[in-house]
């Protein structure tokens, strides 16, 4: 991943127009796909209490997922749904959908709001824990990980933290994406 040095070079023009002109199709699993020439988007839905939707943009053989306000669904389902074994089910199926969506991305960019200790008091509330984030993540062979959606109460330090432990993670579990803590006006290359 490298710094880009103009916003110019974010998006180019073509990628923009397919954004605004190419119709919609969705397939049965809810993936809603828009096509033009060698630009693909492709949107799921998310798990968050107000709807929500997560994207990959896939051009030149590169993808990029963002995917914010998202909860994972094993944990909801299972304690704000009081659905016990059969919301556990669901929502396992549910996250492995997400994972494929997620898969093989050049660039995740991913919900991780709060810390482990931290989402316990917060379920339900369709942001993500750290460790969950990087599980999903290292289990999609993602080349890089941008955590992003930073809880507004967290300081610079909280948010270093937050990415020493990610990188921790992804380390423990054998996997060697770079991960990193988004920032402000940063700019990414994928």
């Amino acid at each position: 991943m490298q710094s880009v040095a103009t916003p110019s070079q974010a998006l180019t023009r073509p990628a923009a127009e397919v954004i605004r002109a190419t119709p919609v199709q969705q397939a049965s699993n809810g993936v809603c796909y828009a096509a033009s020439g060698e630009t693909a988007i492709s949107a799921t839905y998310l798990n968050h209490p107000g709807m929500t939707l997560g994207y990959r943009v896939t051009r030149g053989g590169k993808a990029l997922v963002y995917a914010t306000d998202n909860e994972q669904y094993r944990f909801t389902l299972e304690h704000i749904g009081q659905r016990a074994e059969a919301g556990r089910e669901f929502g396992r199926q549910r996250d492995e959908q997400f994972v494929a969506f997620v898969s093989q991305a050049d660039l995740y960019i991913g919900e991780a709001q709060y810390t482990d200790e931290e989402y316990p008091r917060k379920i339900g509330w369709g942001h993500s824990s750290l460790s969950a984030t990087v599980e999903v993540a290292v289990k999609a062979n993602v080349r890089a990980l941008a955590l992003f959606h930073h809880d507004p109460m967290h300081s610079d330090e909280v948010v270093a933290a937050m990415e020493a432990e990610a990188q921790r993670l992804v380390a423990s579990w054998g996997a060697t994406l770079h991960c990193f803590a988004a920032r402000e006006g940063q700019m990414v290359l994928v």
